[in-house]
């Protein structure tokens, strides 16, 4: 990064140093009766990104105040992101942790004003909303939330940042031991690269080995391969040995989260509500033709809330334009998806929820109907 500057919000108007995307209506938090306080950094902050720094360089560092909640008790803090003047309408998490403080990397943040500002020019500002919500975790209680302050970054291009795919494979999943057999890949989470997320339905049957899975990159290869080493997240990227296989204890809907940056997962079952089935789902939109019909996925038989539209292992996915899409059930607006974010993201099925941006181009297009996840893979 060539320029990181410390300059409050006010100062960097009155010198003119920055043009920000809707900039006639950017908007100024006031101070609200915050339960506790963002130490840093201040609002205000102006950030410019460039291509030629390591995308895993710390970018910007926030640190809060403690919270007390009268008992002892374990606070978990998570920092929301939201585009300028939305009042948090739709904040997108970027990470909970008992931590107070968090770290964004250059490639982090560049993606994360992206998919806030899907329609940002070269060389144009974004305006992010920034709060701390914290919680304890317990049935009925009440979240806290921090002050609200406002960083402006200036970020490169996004196709800069290159996404890196994770595929399951194993006898607990869809594609069982084939390295490309319609393998489904994990939702990305869409403001950090190096996070995963994946609720659905992992098989046990009882047999020999059942109940093992893997996660690979590239559909037809088995390096990089990513499984577990004692309960820590390991990876073989064709220079090692292959690592130990996840494994499920009985049949069922579980939630896997994996964090590629901090070496980390989670594999819980479930703790939801899994939906029931619907009939059809499809994408619909002027990405794929128009808002007047849709266009049908298919649901996996192994799991009939894992929809796909586009591509096998031997064709080159479905042409999009450029343009919007929203996900809906039955061909029908009583029940439809929309997010804010481009190629990934969780879409919100609330009335009035924004379109799905879409660039140009042939993708594998992925959609979770339990918790709303999206995924548009580019194919080659």
């Amino acid at each position: 990064m060539k320029k990181i500057s410390k300059l409050l919000l006010s100062a960097a108007i009155a010198a003119g140093l920055w043009s920000c995307e809707g900039e006639d209506n950017l908007m100024f938090v006031e101070p609200q009766a915050a339960e506790f306080a963002i130490l840093t950094p201040d609002t205000g902050q102006n950030i410019i990104l460039t291509e030629t720094t390591p995308q895993g360089n710390p970018a910007l560092t926030f640190t809060w105040e403690d919270v007390e909640y009268g008992t002892p008790t374990e606070v978990n803090y998570t920092v929301e992101f939201a585009a300028n003047g939305t009042e948090f309408a739709m904040p997108v998490n970027m990470t909970s942790s008992t931590a107070q403080n968090y770290t964004i990397t250059v490639g982090q943040l560049n993606n994360a004003a992206h998919s806030l500002y899907p329609d940002l020019e070269d060389e144009a500002s974004a305006a992010i909303d920034v709060r701390i919500v914290a919680s304890v975790g317990t049935t009925g209680s009440m979240p806290k939330y921090s002050n609200i302050i406002t960083i402006v970054v200036t970020p490169f291009t996004s196709a800069v940042v290159e996404m890196r795919e994770l595929y399951l494979v194993g006898s607990a999943t869809a594609a069982g031991w084939s390295n490309n057999n319609n393998n489904i890949p994990l939702f990305r989470d869409p403001l950090n690269s190096n996070k995963y997320y994946y609720t659905g339905y992992f098989l046990n049957d009882g047999t020999s080995g059942a109940g093992e899975f893997k996660l690979l990159e590239k559909k037809g290869f088995w390096q990089p391969q990513w499984g577990q080493n004692g309960g820590e997240l390991a990876v073989n990227d064709g220079t090692g040995s292959d690592p130990g296989a996840f494994t499920i204890p009985a049949s069922g809907y579980y939630t896997l989260e994996i964090d590629i940056d901090q070496m980390t997962y989670s594999l819980q079952q479930f703790s939801g509500t899994v939906p029931t089935a619907v009939s059809t789902i499809g994408a619909i939109g002027t990405a794929v033709g128009g808002w007047d019909s849709d266009v049908d996925m298919t649901a996996y038989a192994f799991d009939p809330h894992i929809w796909k539209l586009g591509g096998s292992p031997e064709d080159t996915g479905f042409n999009m334009s450029a343009g919007e899409l929203k996900f809906r059930a039955d061909n029908d607006w009583a029940l439809a998806w929309g997010s804010n974010t481009a190629i990934s993201g969780v879409a919100s099925s609330a009335p009035g929820s924004p379109n799905i941006p879409v660039t140009a181009g042939s993708y594998d297009v992925y959609f979770n109907d339990i918790d709303g996840r999206y995924l548009l893979i580019p194919r080659d």
